[in-house]
């Protein structure tokens, strides 16, 4: 079945932005769907499937985590597959490489400890699917905080354990591997 994702002019959308694997032509069997949506303070969305998330920002939200380092709106304006654009994701590409602007490495850290806590707390749980799904996400925050901090952009899940090895991390992408994989 097709799911088409309607975003009208009353939801004020002024730009929409695919990222990760599928806006680069590279969607595995793990790959989710996520749409980036600028400009729209709510939109109406309804039976959309479990692989399509979908993340919305007025524009001054986006401008605002832009500038302070978050790397989902640094991903969206670097790799992201531009769907339609006003002009703000334009402005925002020369916004980064006028200012080499580059995601918060602190900010990046501080979202890996706190879930690298939560997974430890599931894992204690007992419950293998959530503890799994967890550590998962954990260590891809990890991963991608070990890239920042090798001034190496982390590109989609599945392609960090690739870009840790290139980086010499080859435990860390291991693990990450396998959390995806087995």
């Amino acid at each position: 079945a097709y799911h088409v994702l309607n975003v009208d002019n009353h939801a004020g959308a002024v730009a929409m932005v695919i990222t990760g694997l599928p806006a680069r032509g590279r969607r595995t069997w793990v790959s989710d769907v996520d749409f980036h949506v600028i400009g729209a303070t709510s939109l109406r969305v309804t039976d959309l499937p479990a692989d399509i998330d979908l993340y919305a920002d007025d524009v001054d939200r986006f401008w605002a985590k832009l500038r302070n380092g978050d790397d989902f709106a640094h991903w969206s304006v670097w790799y992201g597959c531009v769907l339609f654009d006003s002009g703000v994701i334009r402005e925002a590409a020369t916004y980064v490489a006028e200012q080499d602007a580059w995601p918060d490495l602190d900010r990046k850290l501080r979202q890996a400890r706190n879930a690298l806590d939560f997974a430890e707390q599931i894992a204690e749980s007992g419950d293998y699917g959530a503890a799994l799904e967890q550590t998962r996400g954990a260590l891809s925050l990890v991963a991608r905080w070990v890239l920042l901090s090798g001034e190496v952009f982390p590109l989609a899940r599945d392609e960090l354990a690739g870009q840790l090895e290139q980086l010499g991390q080859a435990r860390l992408a291991i693990d990450l591997r396998r959390s995806i994989r087995e």
